[in-house]
């Protein structure tokens, strides 16, 4: 379990997902259905938060993941996986996708998500 300090908050992390070129922190929060993006200073590793991006109903712990590029996040909500690009000239999460996931996905199984021209597997 990770906890990250911010001001005069706590926020407690199941998950977090890295940038591939370690400039960049993905945290998700499910206290208020949100993931957060912060500033990795490479000299240091002081993380300055740069966005919170609201999400429609995490899904058990928040799962997410960025894929190889580092362009793509993907967030599990309690129904579906959710697109979101990366703008790493902002530090902002941009909406740009909801994919449905089987109705009879029972919560921590792995169930298959159909992406156009990608494969994903997703843990509900």
């Amino acid at each position: 379990r990770w906890r990250l300090r911010e001001a005069n908050s706590v926020l407690a992390l199941i998950a977090v997902a890295m940038h591939p070129a370690g400039t960049w922190l993905l945290a998700p929060n499910r206290g208020h259905d949100s993931v957060a993006v912060f500033e990795v200073e490479p000299s240091t590793g002081r993380l300055s938060r740069t966005h919170i991006q609201p999400v429609d109903s995490l899904a058990g712990g928040g799962p997410l993941a960025l894929d190889s590029t580092g362009q793509i996040c993907y967030v599990g909500g309690k129904d579906c996986v959710l697109e979101y690009f990366l703008d790493v000239n902002q530090g902002r999460l941009i909406p740009s996708g909801r994919h449905a996931t089987p109705e009879d996905a029972a919560a921590g199984h792995l169930v298959p998500v159909d992406l156009p021209g990608r494969d994903l597997v997703a843990r509900m």
